[in-house]
């Protein structure tokens, strides 16, 4: 979370971790609250592709998964 961007990292603290509507965070950060999406949004990518691995199975192994 140390790599985010300051206010994506305190719009995510707010809307996400703290669970406060994105009105309330638009309200506290003085943006809007499409901004609060969007911060959440692009925060959420940027840990996603930071912490995970882009595994893709083989097709026989994506079959038995799939079939469970």
């Amino acid at each position: 979370i140390d790599q985010l961007a300051p206010r994506k990292r305190e719009a995510l603290l707010w809307n996400v971790i703290y669970d406060q509507k994105q009105k309330d965070v638009a309200k506290k950060m003085q943006i809007t609250t499409v901004t609060v999406g969007q911060y959440v949004e692009h925060a959420m990518k940027q840990l996603i592709d930071s912490h995970v691995i882009d595994v893709k199975p083989d097709e026989a192994e994506f079959d038995e998964l799939s079939s469970r």
